[in-house]
């Protein structure tokens, strides 16, 4: 077969002149283009979305993290005006004399009460009997250069107030010995006043400062701190708390503090080693029967002038008889038990305070273990 004759053959024949190839490629060729065409179209709308979807988000992102920015700014400017209306109310507390306490000591210092001031033409109501070392004790610390400072410790009600308080006594009616001590002024301050609103930034600061800066200008000045304790909870451990604001004025003697804690507290005073070591500390033993006695003696006085009824000398023998036995006796329970006494006495419309009055208000004693023994066996074996 020669080469012309192979070239005619199908195989190697031009297609196209063959209409029944063309017939069948043509379909396919254009299935084909156009699935390609259709998938090319579906891919740019899918990426199209897909943009779309994209631009929607970061907007929504862009417009909650715009709204979130508005909130905290708000928020900011609302506690920024909740504080400084909380301080101005605090100052305004601080500064303005309350009808609770008239014997404020004069301008620009005002946030105690002068004992001295209050004790002038008042009768004692704490005999110093039994007390005069502890008085001595007190004034020999106060009296030094530096860390003139003293802490009274002793189980509460033992009269570690009332001390302070009959000591002002003694300035105020010229009856202390010390003339060293003759223009003394003694100043209470409740921890909590110096404490409260620790929240508002500057408060705590402004009266500490307020503080040492009265005291340096007025070295005549003692300030009296009970339940010293309270401002060791505030910031103790912190830079600015106000033991360690203290420190410099207690060490140099710009500022002289009398402070009274309980043998339990007094261990958070003991978490601040530098702080302790700037007060000499007094240990206050607790009253024996003779001095317990001479308290409520002096006390009862009062009570008989409020109440308006009498208080005859078997009735407070018998009140201490009653108090002796309980749990850390002190003047202070049998106190509480003749004044509740002398205001049932006056309900009653009676002129004195009888056994009777004084056996009703008396605190029942509890039934020992044995007792409650016995009940049970009791009330179980009939």
């Amino acid at each position: 077969m020669t080469i012309n004759e192979i070239s005619k053959t199908t195989f190697f024949s031009n297609p196209f002149s063959d209409h029944k190839i063309f017939n069948y490629l043509f379909p396919l060729f254009t299935l084909t283009v156009g699935a390609l065409i259709t998938y090319k179209y579906m891919s740019s709308q899918h990426t199209e979305k897909e943009q779309q979807n994209t631009r929607q988000r970061q907007e929504s992102y862009l417009t909650i993290q715009n709204q979130q920015e508005t909130l905290q700014r708000l928020l900011k400017q609302n506690r920024d005006l909740e504080r400084a209306q909380e301080s101005q109310r605090l100052r305004e507390r601080v500064e303005k004399p309350t009808t609770r306490t008239p014997q404020k000591t004069e301008e620009p210092f005002n946030l105690g009460i002068n004992l001295v001031a209050r004790a002038k033409n008042q009768t004692s109501t704490f005999s110093l009997k039994g007390r005069e070392l502890d008085l001595e004790q007190l004034k020999i610390a106060i009296g030094r250069k530096e860390t003139p400072n003293v802490i009274l410790i002793g189980p509460p009600g033992s009269g570690k107030t009332c001390l302070v308080e009959a000591w002002a006594h003694e300035i105020a009616n010229n009856e202390d010995p010390d003339y060293h001590f003759k223009d003394t002024v003694i100043i209470s301050i409740a921890a909590s006043d110096i404490t409260e609103g620790a929240s508002v930034i500057g408060i705590q600061e402004e009266r500490v400062n307020r503080l040492i800066q009265y005291g340096r200008s007025h070295p005549n000045v003692i300030f009296f701190i009970d339940e010293l304790h309270s401002i060791m909870k505030d910031g103790s451990t912190s830079t600015n708390g106000i033991p360690n604001m203290l420190k410099t004025a207690l060490s140099s003697g710009d500022i002289r503090i009398i402070g009274c804690t309980t043998i339990d507290e007094f261990n958070l005073i003991k978490r601040d080693p530098a702080f302790k070591r700037r007060f000499s500390i007094i240990d206050f033993k607790p009253p024996t029967e003779e001095m317990v006695k001479e308290i409520v003696l002096t006390k009862v006085k009062q009570y008989t002038k409020h109440h308006g009824v009498g208080y005859p000398e078997e009735i407070i023998k018998k009140a201490l008889e009653l108090t002796k036995n309980m749990p850390g006796n002190n003047p202070a329970k049998t106190l509480n038990l003749l004044d509740t006494a002398g205001s049932l006495a006056r309900q009653r419309k009676s002129t004195t305070v009888t056994l009777e009055i004084l056996e009703a208000v008396a605190p029942k004693p509890s039934p020992s273990c044995l007792d409650r023994i016995r009940n049970l066996l009791k009330n179980s074996f009939p």
